[in-house]
């Protein structure tokens, strides 16, 4: 038997996967889009990204603060010489988070 053009059992396991892990199944991903990586030579760094779905937040950290609401572009100024580590993630419009957050590696060198 089908539906919609997948046999029944395929359009039954999609029914009841769990909303956390929806996203998944559509592709909800996390993108940094502009990345300044390696070494950089000032106290303020600008990162830009976005998402696969539409009408997805973000929240971004910076090293080991949790994570918080942001937008793109999300600037951080005052940094400390030595590595930092940015992370982001998309929030999808069901909620759904994307598990594997964007994240980028810099080192402030002054």
């Amino acid at each position: 038997m089908r539906f919609a053009g997948l046999p029944l059992l395929v359009t039954l396991a999609l029914l009841f996967i769990p909303a956390n892990e929806a996203g998944a199944e559509r592709g909800l991903e996390t993108i940094v889009s502009k990345r300044p990586t390696g070494t950089i030579h000032a106290r303020r760094v600008t990162f830009r990204f976005n998402a696969t779905l539409a009408g997805s937040t973000f929240q971004c950290k910076l090293d080991e603060k949790p994570f918080r609401s942001c937008r793109s572009p999300k600037t951080y100024r005052g940094l400390a010489e030595g590595r930092h580590t940015f992370k982001v993630r998309a929030i999808g419009p069901d909620g759904t988070v994307d598990p594997t957050p964007g994240v980028r590696e810099i080192k402030v060198v002054l």
